[in-house]
């Protein structure tokens, strides 16, 4: 699979909802496909709304290349007001994901426009695939090659309930 960290297709008048670009943003804005472990990373959003609609979500999916999903979301998940009518127009919107979160690999990206309320589906898309590198992981960093698809810098917190000095 070829990495590609933007997705374009035309304007459709005769959808109500279409997706019109995605885009994958390095911590410094810039449009690539390698993103080092220790920098966020965001996803962009341009879409179309040809026709009054309410009920809407945009939603991403991130998969491993084994097809197990990483992780999803979508635009009403912290914003139901979303779901409220949506005027025709284009709309931009932008998710971001913290640094230190996704462990290293390659990465698919699928994107939907749908009715939350119906099922409904306006578009869906493997849109981009992306590589996350690795700049020094809590793992690798130990020499230790960690499993699962995330691996996340946790701030444990570690106290000696006894010691041998007998204290």
């Amino acid at each position: 699979l070829v990495q590609r960290p933007e997705y374009t297709q035309l304007s459709n008048p005769t959808k109500p909802m279409n997706i019109l670009r995605i885009a994958l943003r390095g911590s410094d804005g810039e449009i690539r496909s390698d993103i080092r472990y220790d920098e966020s990373l965001s996803f962009e959003f341009v879409y179309e709304t040809n026709q009054a609609v309410s009920g809407t979500s945009l939603g991403v999916m991130v998969y491993t290349l084994d097809g197990t999903c990483a992780f999803t979301s979508a635009d009403i998940d912290a914003h139901s007001e979303l779901l409220a009518p949506r005027t025709p127009g284009q709309y931009k919107s932008t998710v971001t994901i913290p640094a230190k979160w996704l462990n290293v690999g390659r990465y698919t990206v699928r994107v939907a426009l749908a009715n939350a309320m119906t099922g409904v589906t306006y578009d869906d898309l493997e849109a981009l695939i992306f590589r996350i590198v690795d700049t020094g992981t809590p793992g690798s960093l130990n020499g230790i090659r960690r499993p699962g698809i995330l691996q996340p810098l946790l701030d444990w917190k570690t106290i000696a309930l006894t010691s041998s000095d007998g204290e």
